[in-house]
């Protein structure tokens, strides 16, 4: 029960730093060791707006194809939320 309030109260602060625009999903699933797509729903699920999660989605994945140097990263990205 104390880890799922924990775990609900994480969610609630990464939603919350995303909307308000002070990280980005991949800083947010860093930081509270949350997954990117659980942060995603959550965002669904506050924002009922599909869209600005699969923004963050490709933001995020964007980043890491960048830091790997590995466009292909990116372009599978695309491809799984088309």
């Amino acid at each position: 029960m104390a880890t799922h309030l924990a775990r609900k109260d994480l969610l609630d602060h990464a939603v919350r730093e995303y909307m308000e625009g002070k990280a980005s999903l991949s800083e947010l699933a860093k930081k509270t060791g949350l997954d990117a797509p659980t942060i995603m729903d959550g965002i669904v699920s506050v924002s009922g707006d599909e869209k600005t999660a699969l923004d963050a989605f490709l933001a995020a994945a964007k980043t890491l194809s960048k830091l790997n140097k590995d466009p292909e990263f990116y372009d599978l990205a695309v491809k799984a939320v088309s």
